[in-house]
């Protein structure tokens, strides 16, 4: 089930560029903040019952 939990958000993640979400894409340049990114997306998503790409954006927004 975790597997495909990242696999979902590593797949969500390939879709971020510095024009759509230029904050997360940075965060993701390096290992840990991708793990960093992916942890909250994982939080998000059991909290708000979001999708990996909703909880991106929402991330966005934020940093």
């Amino acid at each position: 089930m975790i597997t495909q939990l990242r696999t979902h958000i590593k797949n969500a993640l390939t879709e971020v560029n510095s024009q759509n979400a230029p904050n997360v894409y940075t965060a993701i340049a390096d290992e840990q903040g991708y793990k960093n990114i992916e942890q909250r997306i994982i939080e998000m998503m059991a909290r708000e019952n979001l999708t990996a790409s909703a909880c991106i954006v929402h991330i966005e927004n934020s940093l």
